[in-house]
């Protein structure tokens, strides 16, 4: 729907990395979650770094058959409250500080 924020690890064609049983997170896990959104409250800006920081590992890991590319898509409706979500925990991490 126009209100919704859907993320996948991989593209459909591509294989996501980083499963297995010794592993906390898989790559897109571990840079989206753990990592870029510590850094921003933006969902969009946390993904697009994240991205780059997957590519990046899968790259020194030899993963074949390319870039898992994982996917985004932000509906019009979601974008508004996803603003306002950032805006109260930027000031939520600014009053803590």
């Amino acid at each position: 729907t126009q209100a919704s924020l859907i993320m996948s690890a991989s593209a459909a064609d591509k294989t996501s990395y980083g499963c297995g049983s010794r592993s906390e997170l898989t790559y897109f896990g571990r840079a989206m979650f753990d990592e870029q959104l510590r850094k921003t409250h933006s969902f969009k800006a946390a993904f697009d770094q994240a991205r780059i920081d997957i590519e990046k590992r899968e790259v020194e890991a030899g993963k074949e058959g390319g870039f898992s590319d994982p996917q985004i898509y932000i509906g019009p409706d979601i974008v508004p409250v996803l603003k306002e979500l950032e805006t109260r925990l930027d000031s939520a991490r600014n009053r803590d500080s």
